[in-house]
């Protein structure tokens, strides 16, 4: 179900945020795959130290990206997965990497606001950036020539 609605909500244009699993989720759903279990790509666990447990992660974010521009050039976050992009889904840019090499974030080409996070920005309760950048699509959305054309196509 969740890559049925990536999808549908970039072929509406519809601001997307995905965090975490929902990376993932949108990466497979366009046609990418996933590491299994990254530890074993990248030889420590620091992506999720223990269950429960969320590990603390640098980022370094591509110049020039939607998420360089929100969240600037590197960033701590705090992440809890295990498994991660392997191989990128054509129409996906990598816009920011840990230091072992690890995919943290990506967007989707285009003009709409698609942005995908490897980590958990809530868990982050000084910094909003993300949010607040999904926010504001969501308005300029919303008060675009697209608003309820989907109408009843999406009703059950």
């Amino acid at each position: 179900m969740g890559d049925a609605l990536a999808a549908a909500a970039l072929r509406r244009g519809v601001p997307l945020l995905a965090v975490c699993r929902g990376l993932q989720v949108l990466n497979v759903a366009l046609g990418g795959s996933l590491h299994q279990h990254l530890p074993d790509v990248v030889g420590h666990d620091g992506h999720q130290p223990a269950p429960g447990t969320f590990g603390s992660v640098e980022v370094n974010t591509e110049p020039g990206t939607r998420t360089a521009e929100l969240i600037g050039s590197r960033v701590h976050v705090r992440c809890h997965h295990h498994q991660a992009v392997a191989r990128l889904a054509p129409g996906l840019t990598v816009t920011g990497r840990a230091a072992d090499g690890t995919v943290e974030a990506i967007e989707v080409a285009g003009p709409s606001f698609a942005v995908g996070v490897q980590w958990h920005p809530e868990e982050d309760h000084d910094d909003a950036r993300l949010f607040a950048a999904l926010v504001t699509a969501g308005q300029q959305y919303g008060a675009g020539p697209r608003r309820g054309d989907d109408l009843e196509e999406a009703t059950p």
